[in-house]
């Protein structure tokens, strides 16, 4: 690899099962409250870190043939070059007369004094395209506008260097710019050194992610980054980010051309927009936020609210987001449905095939709702079974994107359709060190300053040193319809709802784990309390056959605030240290069970009780931030062992006086956990299988004690509020819902946390007796 490709590692590792001896991956930071206080240099870090610090490295040719749009039918590079040299656009080196000089040569220039030549330069090569090829209508506009920002329905201070837009699009007719305009965006820098580099990457990045982030209709997108002659292209998908070889764009005339001529005349579907999800402008022109009509089973449904949209976003991941809908042009235009969209993994060793033959990969969640319902139909109680797990469990239809690509509709997916079955990045096994200060090499490798760093072996990977990158996932684009329409709990204001529909969740989790099941993805945004008067159960995309230990190769999952500590560190806790027993833990293989999944329930409890109030009797004074302690220390943003906190005896969480019985309830509810999570695994590691024979009673104890709250006398029903937080450092939003591994967006970063140490026990007003406080379970 020559000098100008920057840091580049080979790559061996293939995609690993998580088990109980792998050090947990962290969450991503892009999720926390850092990166959403709209500090440019921590987002830009935070990023870097969530995607590894790498990028898979493509040949340059791949990128320019296979993932580039196409060239307009019968265009040829050679004949435009040829045309240029012929009307003496080009020096006798070989470049643009409009570009003469290498950037660093112009010393007394702004750097965007020099880069703005290369507008110059684009309008040289469409004149040319366009004199050979009069019938070719140019559809994107090559801008640089260093100095404006991007407008959005969201506050973002980042500017790009350049960027391609519509034509339509046009800041000197008085109209904003916008990120849903914008693909294609470019960073210069006028010299080329480590620093430059890492900070035009930085700086690109963020900008591919704003651009999948905001909009709802981006499949995917590019970036360029340029220090002094010395170029790289860049491609993100939920899937995967890629990095091409580097290019010296002064001499590399070709590439130069195919790269203008191939975006400039491609359609929104080639540069990444979703032609499946189009913007309703008469309505969004109606409301005060846009509004889409997305397509769906034949029909067109258009968007009410957004419902959910956190997890999109990061650059990589599922990209989910869910709205609440109506069916266009339907005569029941009072019925309201729920629309998820997002990008689901395809190589997780489940795959089946579908009706036409081909293998679908992980089954879709009306697959997994259908094959529950089968083995509820073994239960000897399955009427009454299926009765509660048809009640409260929203029941989706699922369907595969279809794109119409290469002449036929196909189903959406990163690596056939998006990458045209162009894998061969895979093959190099090289990846491109994102930001080379913030890579670690063991001391006896080479240099980070550097082409090429030695490979890591595996113990020093262990140690922290390398960049692997995050692994290339296949993920198809998926569609899921839901009939039923409510509340999320993270939006729910009642907390008896809140309370019933906790209950009715333990109730339909007992249906569903007899069935031989676990969900693993319990958390604020997937309960819902219904119109209807109950709790519903949702995202069953990633429940699994408790027996599938193999196929359980992303046992982490969940949102971290909510997820059990357990699976969070992914290993048993709270049995002897296997160091007392002189038998290794390696031993064990952990999967998730029932109580994992009851344990979300106590941290969606818990976390509602902190992260809400009493309207009524909002706390405040030295309380309010002792809270905020609270909120950070039992909620941190990083996968830590959480036992502690299921003890709220000693935790003892700051809350208004009136909030002090449901904090009763939750203080016995992880006491009955911690003591039937000690029962089961007593005889671990000497036996390999947790005793699931030993909690069978643990659903209707959990149930008790969520029915046994009563409100306190007089009151008319406690509403609840987002607490008002003093403390920019903690920020009160929704949880993220990422699977695999997922963030805080409501906890402190960990430098925030004070040294405060527990507030006291607000005085319980709950009555019933406490069963399974005192450890008598």
């Amino acid at each position: 690899m020559s000098d100008n490709e920057g840091s580049v590692i080979d790559h061996t590792e293939e995609p690993k099962t998580v088990n109980s001896t792998e050090t947990p991956q962290r969450p991503p930071r892009m999720s926390s409250s850092t990166f959403r206080q709209g500090d440019l240099a921590a987002k830009r870090l935070a990023l870097i870190d969530d995607l590894g610090n790498a990028a898979y490295l493509c040949r340059l040719s791949d990128f320019l043939t296979r993932y580039l749009p196409p060239l307009p039918e019968g265009v040829s590079v050679s004949d435009i070059i040829e045309k240029l040299v012929q009307d003496d656009k080009l020096t006798n080196d070989g470049f643009f007369k409009a570009f003469d000089k290498k950037p660093s040569e112009s010393v007394n220039l702004a750097e965007n004094r020099v880069f703005v030549k290369l507008r110059d330069v684009f309008q040289d090569i469409m004149d040319t395209t366009i004199a050979l090829w009069p019938n070719l209508k140019q559809n994107y506009d090559f801008k640089l506008n260093p100095d404006i920002t991007p407008g959005s329905d969201r506050n973002s201070s980042t500017k790009p260097d350049a960027y391609w837009v519509y034509t339509g699009v046009n800041e000197l007719d008085n109209k904003e710019i916008k990120w849903y305009d914008i693909c294609f965006p470019a960073e210069f820098k006028k010299k080329d050194h480590d620093d430059a580099r890492d900070d035009d990457v930085r700086k690109v990045l963020l900008n591919m992610q704003q651009i999948m982030s905001l909009d709802p209709r981006r499949r995917f997108t590019y970036g360029l980054t340029v220090e002094d002659t010395k170029a790289r292209f860049w491609f993100c998908c939920r899937g995967l980010l890629l990095a091409t070889e580097g290019f010296d764009f002064m001499k590399d005339l070709k590439t130069v051309v195919h790269m203008f001529v191939s975006v400039a005349f491609a359609n929104e579907a080639q540069l990444g927009w979703d032609p499946t999800i189009r913007l309703n402008e008469a309505e969004t022109t109606k409301r005060s936020h846009r509004v889409y009509d997305i397509d769906f089973d034949g029909k067109v449904y258009t968007t009410e609210a957004i419902l959910a949209e956190h997890s999109a976003e990061g650059l990589l991941g599922r990209g989910t987001r869910v709205w609440r809908v109506k069916e266009k042009g339907s005569p029941n235009q009072s019925k309201s449905f729920v629309l998820k969209d997002a990008w689901i993994n395809t190589n997780d060793g489940t795959a089946q095939k579908g009706d036409d033959g081909t293998v679908r990969g992980r089954l879709s969640e009306e697959q997994i709702y259908n094959e529950i319902k089968k083995d509820i139909e073994n239960l000897p109680d399955k009427e009454q079974a299926l009765e509660l797990f048809e009640r409260h469990v929203m029941m989706p239809r699922s369907r595969a994107v279809r794109i119409l690509q290469d002449g036929r509709e196909q189903d959406d997916n990163t690596f056939q359709l998006l990458l045209r079955g162009c894998t061969t990045f895979l093959d190099l096994k090289k990846v491109v060190i994102l930001n080379k200060k913030r890579q670690l090499t063991d001391p006896k490798s080479q240099s980070i300053g550097t082409s090429a760093v030695s490979l890591p072996t595996d113990s020093q990977r262990k140690l922290g040193f390398g960049a692997p990158a995050r692994p290339a996932r296949p993920k198809r684009h998926e569609r899921n319809l839901y009939d039923q329409v409510a509340t999320t709990l993270y939006d729910e204001t009642s907390l008896m709802n809140i309370f019933k529909a906790l209950g009715d969740t333990v109730k339909v989790l007992k249906v569903i784990h007899a069935a031989g099941w676990v969900h693993r993805d319990i958390s604020v945004n997937n309960l819902y309390w219904s119109q209807d008067g109950f709790g519903l159960l949702s995202d069953l995309e990633y429940a699994k056959r408790k027996g599938d230990t193999v196929a359980h190769d992303d046992v982490r999952t969940g949102t971290i605030q909510f997820i059990a500590c357990e699976v969070a560190l992914c290993r048993y806790l709270f049995y002897l240290p296997p160091v007392k027993r002189r038998i290794p833990a390696a031993k064990l293989t952990f999967t998730h069970n029932d109580l994992h999944d009851l344990e979300s329930v106590f941290w969606i409890l818990l976390w509602i009780l902190i992260y809400r109030e009493d309207s009524a009797n909002v706390l405040d004074g030295d309380l309010r931030k002792i809270r905020e302690d609270d909120m950070s220390r039992i909620f941190p943003s990083t996968f830590i062992d959480r036992r502690a906190s299921l003890n709220l005896a000693d935790v003892q969480p700051s809350v208004s006086s009136s909030l002090a019985p449901a904090v009763d309830v939750a203080r016995a509810i992880g006491a009955l956990l911690m003591q039937v999570y000690t029962d089961a695994e007593k005889d671990l590691p000497g036996v390999p299988l947790l005793r699931e024979d030993r909690f069978p009673a643990v659903h209707d104890d959990l149930l008790e004690e969520l029915e046994s709250y009563e409100e306190p006398t007089g009151s008319s029903g406690i509403q609840l509020a987002k607490v008002q937080l003093s403390d920019v450092g903690v920020l009160a939003r929704a949880p993220i819902n990422k699977k695999r591994t997922r963030d805080s967006s409501e906890a402190k970063p960990k430098s925030a946390v004070t040294s405060t140490g527990p507030p006291d026990s607000p005085t319980p007003t709950h009555k019933k007796s406490r069963k399974g406080v005192t450890g008598d379970r």
